[in-house]
C-alpha cells in the first residue's frame, strides 16, 4: 500500500500564478491513488472544494506557512543569496517550501491514514512537466506497484565541478519525486532537518533542496537508491 504525498502553499513567488499551479495540482488530486496534500484552508476552500466529488482517496490537511520551523530563522537569514536565471521563482519562501518536502512526508508517515508502507512524496504541479493525461495517470497507477527500502530519487545530469553549493542549484538529484520505506523516511526526515538549521545557524542563508540532498547523500550514500530521469515523463515512469 502507498500513499502520495504532496503540499500548496501560494504566493510564494511570482513565477506562475496560483491558477495555473492549481490547474495542474487538480490532476494529482484527481487521480485514483491514496495520497495526503497539504494546502491552506484559503486555497482549498477557493480552488478545490467545490470540485472534489469522491474524497475517500484523498486527505487535505490545512497547514499555515508560519507554522514551517524554517520561519524562525527568517529574519536571521541576512545571507540568502543565490544565483539563478528566474529570480522571481527562486526567493527564500520557495526555499522553504523545498526543504519543507521531507517534513510534510514526516506528517503525513505519522498520520497514516491509509495505513501504508511506502510513501511517495510529488510536487504538487510536476502535471507541468508531463501535460499529458493518458501518460500521467498510468504512471501514477504504476507506483503503487513499487516499493523501496531505501530513498528512491530521480537523479540528474550534472558538473559539480567549480560549484559553489551555497548559490547554484545542483541537479545531481531532482527534486519532483522520491519515496520509499516510512521508516527510512522518517531518518531521512530527521537529517535533513538537522541539516538545514545547521546551515541556517551557521551560514545564515538556505538553498535549494537538492543541493542539501547532494550534502546528505555525501555523508550517506547507502541512504539512496537513485535512478536515472529528466524533467519530463521519466521521473514518474523510472521512479
Amino acid at each position: 500500500m502507498t500513499t502520495i504525498v504532496s503540499a500548496f502553499l501560494a504566493n510564494l513567488n511570482s513565477y506562475r500564478s496560483i491558477d495555473k499551479y492549481i490547474e495542474y495540482g487538480k490532476k494529482l488530486i484527481h487521480s485514483e491513488q491514496n495520497k495526503i496534500i497539504f494546502i491552506e484552508e484559503d486555497a482549498y476552500t477557493t480552488y478545490i472544494k467545490n470540485e472534489i466529488t469522491n474524497n475517500s482517496n484523498t486527505v487535505f490537511i490545512f497547514i499555515n506557512r508560519l507554522d514551517l520551523y524554517f520561519y524562525e530563522y527568517y529574519n536571521k537569514l541576512d545571507k540568502f543569496d543565490v544565483t539563478t536565471d528566474n529570480p522571481t521563482k527562486d526567493t527564500l519562501e520557495y526555499m522553504f517550501v523545498q526543504c519543507n518536502k521531507t517534513e510534510w512526508m514526516r506528517d503525513a508517515i505519522i498520520k497514516n491514514p491509509f495505513n501504508s508502507d511506502q510513501f511517495i512524496w510529488i510536487d504538487f504541479g510536476i502535471y507541468h512537466i508531463i501535460n499529458n493525461d493518458d501518460e500521467f495517470y498510468k504512471c501514477l497507477n504504476n507506483l503503487n506497484t513499487k516499493s523501496y527500502e531505501n530513498i528512491r530519487i530521480a537523479k540528474g545530469y550534472f558538473d559539480l565541478s567549480n560549484t559553489n553549493i551555497f548559490k547554484n542549484i545542483i541537479w545531481f538529484f531532482l527534486g519532483g519525486i522520491f519515496g520509499g520505506n516510512k521508516d527510512t523516511l522518517l531518518q531521512f526526515a530527521d537529517i535533513m532537518k538537522h541539516k538545514c538549521i545547521d546551515i541556517m545557524e551557521n551560514n545564515q542563508t538556505i538553498f535549494w533542496e537538492v543541493n542539501i540532498w547532494y550534502l546528505i547523500y555525501k555523508e550517506f550514500p547507502d541512504l539512496f537508491l537513485g535512478y536515472n530521469a529528466d524533467h519530463n515523463l521519466s521521473i514518474l515512469e523510472n521512479y
